[in-house]
């Protein structure tokens, strides 16, 4: 028995328990292969990524693996910065990868850094906003970036099943996008990329509210 090509099953769950449009939604094999599709569709030798000193290394893995190469800000803070981030933007640069909050230094973005950082980057380049942890965040000045990305055409926002909800065996991730781009990524994803297994326990997991609170 082959897995639903669409995880539809999921993309229906994801969609109502976060009040998103569920053909909006890529699913991978854990956020990282959200993250290598978006860099797989949209890189090309001679372009670039930007992202923070110590973002997630799989931002940078798949970048170089499609001839890009990558620019980093410095973090003397343990944070990325946006004015550092946006001094290393150029005509090369074609995503831009943040991570609020940012493991393994525990900082993270307020809402009013990511909406000024989307606002000074052209409308070509996208902003991925990897929100792996979110569920653990609890200063009010963060909060997620699913409604910013709602009205944007460059915005991806990702979550993991990994952390909250440890599944990080079973591989599910997934990224909230414009339209076209979950599109142009659907295209080349492979068909099957996401298990049967893995579906059935991020569907059961959303809803096991208690492990939530536990593992937090």
């Amino acid at each position: 028995i082959y897995p639903d090509g669409r995880a539809n099953k999921l993309r229906e769950a994801v969609a109502a328990h976060h009040g998103l449009e569920p053909e909006r939604l890529i699913f991978g094999n854990g956020s990282d292969e959200v993250f290598a599709l978006l860099n797989q569709a949209y890189l090309t030798a001679g372009d670039n990524i930007v992202t923070g000193q110590y973002g997630f290394l799989a931002y940078r893995i798949s970048a170089l693996a499609n001839e890009a190469s990558v620019k980093l800000a410095p973090e003397p803070g343990f944070k990325a910065e946006v004015d550092a981030l946006l001094e290393q933007v150029d005509e090369q640069t074609k995503l831009v990868y943040v991570s609020s909050p940012s493991n393994p230094t525990g900082s993270y973005n307020t809402a009013e850094e990511i909406e000024r950082l989307h606002a000074a980057l052209p409308p070509h380049i996208l902003l991925v906003i990897d929100e792996a942890y979110a569920e653990f965040v609890t200063e009010p000045d963060w909060k997620t970036s699913f409604p910013l990305a709602r009205d944007s055409a460059n915005i991806v926002v990702t979550r993991t099943f990994s952390k909250i909800h440890g599944l990080g065996g079973l591989r599910i991730g997934f990224g909230y996008a414009p339209l076209p781009v979950a599109e142009a990524v659907d295209r080349i994803r492979l068909p099957f990329n996401v298990s049967v297994p893995g579906i059935e326990a991020a569907v059961a997991a959303l809803g096991d509210e208690a492990h939530q609170t536990a593992s937090r």
